[in-house]
């Protein structure tokens, strides 16, 4: 796990209250995907920063008018399983 992970992005009732005071009607909250070497492997020690696809597909089971958005890099290989998982939630 990278040392900087974000678990703070809309998380606050607080920005919930002020995002249904708007005249949104939903906002796209997004995933962002480490940062893998050419052999799909996650290089921990690069990147920004990282927002798994799983705390993303939580906010949006928590409040729907957040809307998902998964990230998932095509080096993994596990990525189409990935975003089949991320899928599945929506499905249902």
């Amino acid at each position: 796990m990278p040392s900087r992970v974000i678990w703070r992005i809309y998380t606050s009732s607080g920005c919930s209250i002020r995002f249904r005071a708007s005249s949104l009607g939903a906002v796209v909250i997004l995933a962002q995907d480490q940062v893998h070497d050419e052999y799909g492997k996650p290089m921990r020690e690069h990147g920004s920063f990282y927002v798994p696809n799983d705390y993303v597909l939580k906010l949006a089971q928590e409040h729907l008018e957040f809307l998902p958005a998964v990230s998932n890099s095509s080096l993994p290989a596990d990525a189409v399983e990935e975003l089949d998982r991320c899928w599945q939630p929506a499905r249902s």
